[in-house]
Order: structure tokens, then sequence, then C-alpha cells
């Protein structure tokens, strides 16, 4: 049996830190762009699993990134779960 691999976003600023934590959490291949599409693809096809996403504070992230930045990620990790039995994503606000 695998062990999850798991990235806690939370108090997220910006997009790099978003890219820099799912990098650090999966191991990211080092061709990876550094952009939705390469991110989509990396998640979808090139990192092992099982893995998990946390989003702690995605409501609050959209108003520092924007919610269009937000929904855009959400949209691929939401795919990307559809597509993956081993990839999970829990969203939730900090209480």
């Amino acid at each position: 049996m695998s062990i999850t691999k798991v990235c806690v976003l939370d108090n997220i600023h910006s997009v790099a830190q978003v890219y820099d934590r799912l990098e650090e959490a999966f191991s990211l291949p080092e061709y990876f762009g550094r952009n939705f599409d390469a991110l989509y693809d990396c998640l979808s096809a090139d990192v092992e699993g099982p893995m998990e996403i946390r989003w702690v504070d995605y409501q609050q992230a959209a108003c520092r990134l924007g919610e269009d930045v937000v929904d855009t990620l959400l949209n691929i990790f939401e795919d990307i779960q559809m597509e993956r039995e081993d990839f999970k994503l829990v969203l939730g606000e900090r209480k």
C-alpha cells in the first residue's frame, strides 16, 4: 500500500506559492512549466499517486489571488479528481 502524498494549501498569496507547495509535496518533474496547462499535465499523468490536496482557505485565497485564478485551479483539481482514483481534493475553511 502506497503512502498518500499530501499538499496543504493555506495562507496562499500568489500562484507561485501554489506551484511551490505542489512541487515540494508531489516532487513535480523538472520540466514542470509553472502554468495551468503544465500543472494539469503533471498532476494528471506525471506524478505517481496516491495524492491529496487540502485547500484550507480557498475562499480567502480568492480575495487575494482573484476568483478567476482560484476557479481555474479548482477546475484543474476537480478534473484530475474525476480522472484519477488516487487523487483527492479536500476543501475547507479554517475555523
